[in-house]
């Protein structure tokens, strides 16, 4: 098995297949990654451009190439010495396909109904379908709804592009309300579904339903694809999509880990609450990094200007970032997920309301807690005990009420993540603007950040001492914005005053009708995503980028929830929003307003992108990159962030290897410099030892150390810093060289950053 060193994570899809993936692998070697990292294989619905929404788990997806394509990819990648990480989704599969059409066509008795998490009994042996965006009547009238006799998958009802099977012994010729009256689903308009619904879903997608993964039967059948690739030997690692949703992790996890064997790399996506850490008993390797993302974005905002960002929202009346959240979950529970709410009340303790059950799903702090056949653990018992002022529910919800439903605490802990989820990320993160970049998967937007380098020293020592093969994400699929849109509008922390006097002049001549949020919305994805920092407003509506902006504002307020949802869009609202973005960037009065703050941020960005890539992979964990995101990516939230990357180019800029601290395009060079040198000190890098240095304001440094091999990171993190001299340990006090620049630094304990820092804003020295 190939060892871990780095990943690089490649999204799959019709049109950018496992034959293009072939392809990739001598960059991906030239680049310095020990493994590709692939976006899920199996069978999705066709057209797919992410994989998640899996229809067969037991094949790879044609679209994709199939196993023939598969198998090459993984002779190519051995050919070079790299191995294959996978992402799998147990939790869920698509409402479609061959799997799902059976259980519509036969309902209980389905030979894959026991597959899918549904609720016979709370819709009398169907389930309901919430699809309709009219009333059975209507739709039928309009030919909306018909029948087709005889499709190839035999008759059935045809909505749009769906097609939903009819039951043995439907005759096609009936009416449909009389033909619907005897099938196994019940089509429903979804804008009254809201309490009907009676299978467990994904988030709140209706598309996408829940997988019964926790029995073992169902575990097996799912899992027979990827279990047989481990066996020949194809894959090294797995990467396990949205743990939160199973209904008992560990037991999940335990099962995994036993089929694939002790070595194999197992990480899985959870998103880590405040103080939260991953469950020790888990036998994971650690997650798949966003509490890693986090911490090494914190360190490049600062505290003081964040305060100043913060108190200026506050004075124009935006909310607090509690506030925020506990308005986001509370709607969404309300909204989305009410019969779940009202299906888990029915098993409560007498003495205890769905009113307080509800109450307790708001107050916690986490997004679940894993009290499971091992009992409780201490710190579940507390957070439990703190988001309910009922002894009878939280003796329900720890199981230390031997008279409670024990399938309560489970349901209960597979509605709290969602909850959290969508009224977290996908509606407070919209709402909450002072600044965007800390709006993050894995961020506390409202951390004031004043210890946040030590916080980064001390996750990183935890994760050396117990998670050191997690894997360290700056960007992902999932990201809000990429880490180089991020980094610049991180650095209107340190411009705060000149932000906020462009904001408020832009304000007043250009959107006066525009509120807070719309303004800082717009103003600050266009400082943070703008492809050309110069006085040409031209270029960014040439590279579409008007639409790209277009198309992120209108996702933004529909998930905000304030005036637009995706069920029920004003479209009018998002067109007076979108049509001044547009404008800004066509007439010229963006650039007129901002652009020497668009020049220092796009200049400050750049530094601090190449200062956090130097981070990241010099720290504990394996270093993870996204897709394009080692040239510089200017991305906003999917599926902006999964828009084709020019590979050709890529290749090109590594083999040029340019160097330059305001330059996204040293970033490759960068990276590459920074990998191989990882690469070549695989032990240092991976198990060595990890000592902060006391590198003072606007700095941060480490030093990683094993057998007699020495390095020493450090960076810049603000633009004025003034450092003084620092101290090496004595096992560093050798001489050094910059992986990066190749400059050479005499032998001795004191280390001038001044002089480290001259060419680049960081460095990785060797020795």
């Amino acid at each position: 098995m190939i060892p871990f060193r780095a990943t690089y994570r490649l999204q799959l899809r019709a049109g950018f297949d496992l034959h293009a993936a072939r392809e990739l692998v001598p960059y991906l070697d030239a680049l310095g990654v020990s493994h590709l990292y692939a976006s899920p294989i199996t069978t999705a619905v066709p057209g797919s451009t992410h994989g998640y929404d899996v229809i067969d788990p037991t094949a790879v997806n044609p679209e994709l190439g199939g196993r023939p394509a598969l198998d090459a990819l993984v002779d190519t990648l051995r050919a070079r010495s790299l191995g294959l990480v996978l992402d799998i989704v147990p939790n869920h599969m698509a409402t479609r396909g061959p799997w799902w059409d059976d259980v519509l066509r036969n309902g209980p008795a389905a030979e894959h109904a026991p597959v899918f998490d549904i609720d016979w009994e709370r819709a009398g042996g169907r389930v309901v379908l919430p699809v309709l965006g009219a009333p059975v009547a209507e739709l039928v009238a309009r030919g909306d709804l018909v029948v087709d006799p005889g499709g190839a998958d035999g008759p059935a009802l045809v909505l749009g592009d769906r097609r939903f099977p009819l039951a043995a012994g439907s005759d096609p010729a009936a009416p449909v309300p009389d033909l619907l009256a005897r099938q196994h689903y019940d089509l429903v308009e979804w804008s009254r579904a809201r309490g009907r619904r009676n299978y467990r879903r994904f988030f709140d997608i209706d598309d996408l339903v829940g997988v019964r993964v926790e029995d073992p039967a169902v575990f097996d059948l799912t899992h027979s694809l990827i279990l047989g690739l481990v066996a020949d030997g194809v894959v090294d690692g797995l990467r396990v999509d949205h743990i939160d949703g199973l209904r008992d992790p560990r037991a999940y996890l335990e099962r995994l880990r036993a089929a694939i064997g002790p070595d194999r790399l197992l990480v899985v996506e959870k998103i880590l609450g405040e103080g939260e850490e991953l469950p020790e008993e888990w036998p994971a390797d650690g997650t798949t990094g966003y509490e890693d993302l986090a911490a090494l974005d914190a360190v490049f905002v600062d505290p003081a200007g964040l305060a100043r960002l913060t108190a200026r929202w506050s004075e124009e009346g935006g909310p607090t970032f509690a506030a925020t959240q506990t308005a986001g979950k509370e709607l969404v529970l309300r909204a989305s997920f009410p019969a779940e709410l009202a299906a888990l009340a029915e098993h409560l303790p007498g003495a205890v309301s769905e009113a307080e059950l509800a109450r307790a799903t708001l107050a916690l702090p986490v997004y679940r807690t894993y009290v499971d056949d091992h009992g409780v653990r201490p710190v579940d018992a507390a957070r439990i005990a703190a988001a309910t002022d009922s002894p009878a529910l939280a003796a329900a919800l720890t199981r230390a009420d031997p008279g409670a439903d024990p399938g309560l605490v489970l349901g209960w802990q597979q509605l709290t993540g969602p909850v959290t989820a969508k009224g977290r990320e996908d509606t407070a993160f919209y709402r909450y603007a002072p600044l965007l970049a800390r709006c993050e998967v894995g961020a506390e937007p409202d951390d004031p950040l004043t210890d946040a380098v030590a916080a980064l020293h001390a996750r990183n020592r935890r994760r050396l001492a117990r998670w050191r093969r997690g894997l360290t994400a700056t960007t992902t699929h999932d990201t809000k914005r990429s880490e180089d849109t991020r980094a610049r509008i991180a650095a209107l922390s340190e411009l705060a005053a000149g932000y906020h006097d462009g904001l408020a002049r832009w304000h007043q001549g250009v959107a006066p009708a525009t509120g807070a949020l719309e303004a800082r919305l717009i103003v600050q994805h266009l400082l943070g995503a703008w492809p050309d920092p110069g006085p040409s407003a031209a270029r960014g509506e040439a590279d579409g980028f008007a639409d790209r902006m277009a198309a992120m504002l209108r996702k933004s307020l529909r998930e905000a929830k304030l005036r637009t949802t995706w069920a029920e869009p004003d479209v009018d609202y998002e067109r007076s929003v979108i049509d001044v973005a547009r404008t800004t960037i066509a007439d010229g009065s963006f650039v007129e307003h901002f652009g020497p703050l668009l020049d220092q941020v796009a200049a400050l960005g750049a530094a601090h992108a190449l200062a956090l890539t130097v981070l990241k992979i010099a720290g504990p964990g394996i270093p993870d990159v996204y897709q394009g995101s080692e040239g510089g990516m200017l991305s906003l939230v999917d599926p902006d962030n999964r828009r084709p990357v020019d590979f050709a180019a890529l290749r090109a800029a590594l083999a040029r290897g340019e160097l330059g601290p305001d330059a996204l395009a040293a970033k490759i060079t960068v990276t590459g410099l920074a990998l191989r040198a990882r690469a070549s000190m695989p032990e240092l890098f991976v198990d060595g030892g990890y000592q902060p240095l006391e590198a003072g304001p606007g700095l941060v440094g480490f030093v990683r150390a094993r057998g007699g091999r020495v390095a020493v990171a450090l960076a810049r993190t603000r633009a004025h810093a003034d450092p003084s001299p620092l101290r090496l340990p004595e096992g560093a006090a050798g001489p050094l060289v910059d992986a990066l620049t190749g400059r050479a630094h005499p032998a001795g304990t004191g280390l001038d950053p001044v002089a480290v820092l001259a060419e680049l804003p960081a460095a990785l020295l060797l020795g």
